[in-house]
């Protein structure tokens, strides 16, 4: 709960950073202990989030790295965020543990997921692409729209066809990360 409330009013790009890696150990613990697949899911979890956390650092020393005589290029800062965003999401095709999290973990580590991690990291991804990147996000709108849109498509109609509500949640999350 703290390493989420840290992402939501962090100020700086290092502060976003340390709780990015701060959240994965809680979630990790929880989805080992509590799932019934939980090491499996746990694990592809765990590596998800370590391939993450290194394009977070590669782009954090490009960040501080860059300035007014070497400028940061934007586009593959910006590629970088996404990949590292995309990992860490529920983007399908990459979803599959938080599927199998939801449909084998407890009530409340789903609610968890769903209700806290997700929408705070959909948050802090728009807060580190229009802080670092703003002034060339438009260059990457048209892609945004496509990939939210067929993520859109996924979500309903995997929601649509779900007799579990685990799985209507998930599949909604999906679509929600489509949505934003």
């Amino acid at each position: 709960e703290t390493a989420l409330l840290g992402l939501c009013v962090s100020q700086n790009f290092f502060l976003t950073a340390f709780f990015l890696m701060v959240v994965t150990l809680p979630f990790f613990l929880l989805i080992a202990m509590f799932g019934e697949k939980g090491e499996d899911c746990s694990y592809r979890f765990l590596t998800l989030n370590a391939v993450s956390h290194g394009l977070i650092l590669i782009l954090l020393l490009l960040v501080y790295v860059s300035g007014e005589s070497h400028p940061l290029p934007n586009e593959l800062g910006m590629l970088l965020l996404i990949g590292a965003f995309v990992l860490r999401l529920p983007v399908w095709p990459l979803h599959g543990w938080f599927m199998d999290l939801s449909r084998s973990s407890d009530a409340t580590l789903l609610a968890a997921a769903t209700g806290g991690l997700v929408p705070v990291l959909l948050l802090t991804f728009v807060k580190l692409a229009t802080s670092l990147f703003s002034a060339h996000l438009e260059n990457f709108s048209d892609a945004f729209a496509v990939v939210g849109s067929i993520l859109m498509v996924i979500g309903a109609l995997g929601a649509l066809g779900e007799q579990h509500f685990r799985s209507f949640a998930a599949n909604l999350s999906l679509w929600m990360v489509g949505a934003v």
